[in-house]
């Protein structure tokens, strides 16, 4: 009897289950289209009680419940309220209408007479329908008249979030924008974005590799490279062979040789010499140069030291904001002893002494007068001491302004 009872309150379990499952949607959102309802009679609610005024937190909590059970008398209801509406009012009805109908929504934005409210509803609408539906959208979105101003109005914050992160996106984003060369930055945010998804990135690899030469290209290759020397500054550098602008390349293999001094000096240098630009090689010599110089000083000037045939004041000199990193001593008495143009030294002198009065102006002075400084000229000396004599030390505070921190210096 036990097994024939057990069996039989199975068999009713498992039959209810079924049913539940089968009606689940009129069980659990019977209860929606009754509180969509009931947002439009609180709505009204706080309208008659207040001049027709409804408050801002009310409208925040009511309006996406409005939007998201009746478009249209949401709008109708939000434009009879006793105050011009806010944007941020029109970006929800248009946010949560299109949520639920993006072709809804954005054909009635288009028909809103107010020109600033049109926009406003527009961007938020359009936007969501493009991130969530890209096919959908743009299917409807050709045919239109007014093609070029609703695509002007679209917020890539909004939709760029919703886009999936696959290759395909890059497809649609790309006849979204098609003849409009003012989408860089987002162009490049995106490709970014999906790369960086680890099952993506030879995806976004083939797709750039199918796209027409352009300096948009371009620079999609050379954010791909950043994130990528990070990890694997080898693999990076093996990326700018897709680059066609000179330009672009070297920013690129400049990056890729910073990296890789951070972890090995002597490949760097090798990586830089063996390019074959000469304008590249130098720079990134230069690069792999100034990370040693900010991350081992003392060993960047010792190389120097070995190597002043070839090692310049021309050379150095578009790195001399790294000296900071060197000490200020060692690094004059290698000044001294470059070779190359005077308004080279002196450039690097000028840096090396200026960051110093700005450390130490008691330290700065105490070698001004000392006979390690009989190297610089008169002229140089006395402009120097003057500086330090009259140094006033640089400071800051904060206040507050109609309650914000601000911060200043001085």
């Amino acid at each position: 009897m036990k097994i024939m009872f057990w069996c039989s309150f199975a068999f009713l379990c498992g039959l209810l289950c079924g049913v539940m499952y089968s009606y689940k949607h009129r069980i659990f959102d019977a209860g929606r289209p009754a509180a969509h309802a009931d947002a439009f009679d609180q709505w009204q609610e706080a309208a008659s009680g207040a001049g027709g005024q409804v408050d801002f937190k009310t409208r925040e909590r009511l309006l996406p419940l409005m939007a998201q059970s009746d478009g249209p008398r949401a709008w109708k209801m939000l434009m009879q309220t006793g105050v011009k509406p806010r944007m941020t009012d029109i970006e929800q009805v248009a946010h949560h209408w299109a949520k639920r109908d993006g072709r809804a929504a954005a054909a009635f934005g288009l028909a809103i007479p107010d020109p600033i409210e049109r926009r406003a509803f527009l961007s938020m609408a359009v936007s969501r329908w493009f991130g969530e539906a890209p096919q959908a959208f743009l299917e409807w979105l050709s045919p239109q008249p007014d093609r070029e101003m609703i695509v002007s109005c679209m917020s890539y914050s909004e939709y760029g979030k919703l886009l999936k992160a696959e290759a395909a996106s890059l497809d649609f984003f790309t006849v979204l924008h098609e003849g409009n060369p003012h989408y860089q930055g987002p162009h490049r945010n995106l490709v970014l974005r999906i790369w960086q998804h680890q099952d993506q990135k030879e995806a976004v690899m083939a797709w750039l590799r199918r796209q027409p030469e352009s300096e948009l290209r371009d620079y999609a290759w050379r954010d791909i490279a950043n994130d990528l020397a990070a990890t694997d500054a080898s693999a990076a550098a093996a990326l700018a062979k897709e680059v066609t602008s000179p330009n672009v390349r070297r920013y690129l293999v400049s990056t890729v040789a910073a990296w890789m001094a951070r972890r090995n000096v002597p490949a760097a240098f090798t990586y830089a010499e063996s390019l074959q630009d000469e304008l590249s090689r130098d720079s990134a010599w230069k690069s792999v140069f100034g990370t040693w110089m900010m991350h081992d000083p003392a060993a960047a000037l010792e190389h120097v030291r070995q190597h002043l045939d070839s090692i310049t004041a021309d050379t150095l000199k578009p790195l001399r904001s790294v000296w900071m990193a060197c000490d200020p001593v060692e690094s004059l008495k290698l000044v001294q002893q470059l070779q190359g143009t005077e308004e080279s030294r002196k450039s690097i002198l000028d840096e090396i002494l200026r960051d110093w009065l700005s450390r130490s102006c008691a330290d700065l002075l105490h070698w001004l007068a000392s006979p390690e400084a009989e190297w610089l000229s008169p002229q140089d000396l006395k402009r120097y001491l003057q500086q330090a004599e009259t140094h006033q030390p640089s400071g800051g505070g904060s206040s507050t302004i109609q309650g914000r921190r601000v911060w200043f210096g001085y």
